[in-house]
């Protein structure tokens, strides 16, 4: 809206300002039907549970190039808020076979750097809340997203220049993968497990915004 200041003799003129680029993505994770499994596995899902490892990329990140964007940190927080608000409205490309869920909030975030020699671990757990349970088509066939994951293009906005990458990877790209059965879980009304991955594929990706990459594969069936 332009707003004139007569008595200045000038004119001005106030814009909305532009969004900032992202700094941070998520990953896919297709929920696909196991061999021979019946819907009665499925119906009793109240919430999924899903744990991702960070490669060598993304813990050298949390490590030491940007501790802050811990889940603990400075700039954390805000960013896995952001996720949490986000994550269950997919892209458009996502949307009929999306889960319908709800990330509540940073207590449905877990992240583990723990980078001592005889027990290192990094991972993130994200716990997803069924907005329609009791039925095994709200499970079966969905696509949920998995983050906050830091973007390979992303700039660090701390950077006066704008030039500056977020993230640098000397041995590979920012990706997060499956390692076991259990990084996939679905848990009933009581919090027990009553599913987990049979069999997986695709077992690492790359950090995205929209649709381009792929997604984690994964056939699911009682465990």
């Amino acid at each position: 809206m332009a707003v004139a200041a007569m008595a200045m003799g000038v004119s001005t003129t106030t814009c909305k300002p532009e969004d900032p680029e992202p700094t941070h993505g998520y990953v896919c994770v297709d929920l696909n039907r196991g061999q021979n499994a019946d819907d009665s596995v499925f119906a009793g899902t109240t919430e999924i549970r899903v744990r991702l490892h960070y490669a060598a990329c993304l813990q050298d990140f949390y490590i030491s190039q940007h501790p802050e964007y811990r889940l603990d940190g400075a700039e954390g927080e805000a960013v896995f808020l952001e996720a949490a608000s986000t994550l269950c409205e997919p892209d458009a490309e996502d949307r009929s076979m999306a889960l319908d869920c709800t990330v509540e909030g940073l207590e449905n975030f877990e992240q583990v750097i723990r980078d001592t020699d005889n027990n290192a671990t990094y991972n993130l757990t994200v716990t997803y809340k069924l907005n329609n349970p009791g039925d095994a088509a709200q499970v079966v066939g969905r696509r949920l997203h998995f983050g906050p994951i830091p973007l390979e293009e992303a700039i660090d906005p701390a950077d006066e220049d704008g030039e500056a990458p977020l993230i640098v990877c000397e041995t590979d790209s920012p990706v997060v993968s499956i390692n076991a059965n259990a990084d996939v879980q679905g848990y009933d009304a009581s919090g027990a497990a009553i599913w987990q991955i049979e069999t997986y594929s695709d077992t690492r990706a790359k950090s995205r915004t929209g649709a381009e990459g792929g997604c984690l594969d994964v056939a699911i069936n009682a465990g």
